[in-house]
């Protein structure tokens, strides 16, 4: 693929992202119309993707944080049904969220 083709697809990926995050139409078609609205919005563009990637790292620490609580839990609770460990996993985050509140730990 030359040089031209992948410019192009990372202007679209750019746009796409743009509208998405803005609610906003791309209008033009050309290289440059493209390169002008990707340039446009690079700052707010930038801004908002990293705080997606905070919030996704924060949201991460917390749930690895909370998933310890349970392993600890679990492993100084052996009356603890290994049946009502997997019945919280499949169903889901949220129900830890329970769990930890029913252990005290939240």
């Amino acid at each position: 693929m030359n040089q031209v083709g992948v410019r192009e697809q990372y202007l679209n990926f750019n746009i796409k992202l743009t509208e998405q995050l803005f609610n906003v139409k791309f209008e033009g078609s050309s290289l440059e119309d493209k390169e002008a609205f990707v340039e446009q919005y690079k700052e707010q563009r930038n801004a908002a993707t990293a705080k997606i990637l905070s919030e996704m790292h924060e949201e991460h620490l917390v749930r690895r944080k909370e998933i310890e609580k349970i392993k600890q839990y679990i492993q100084t609770n052996p009356s603890y049904k290994v049946s009502d460990i997997q019945r919280l996993l499949m169903k889901g985050y949220k129900y830890c969220h329970q769990l930890l509140e029913e252990i005290g730990e939240r």
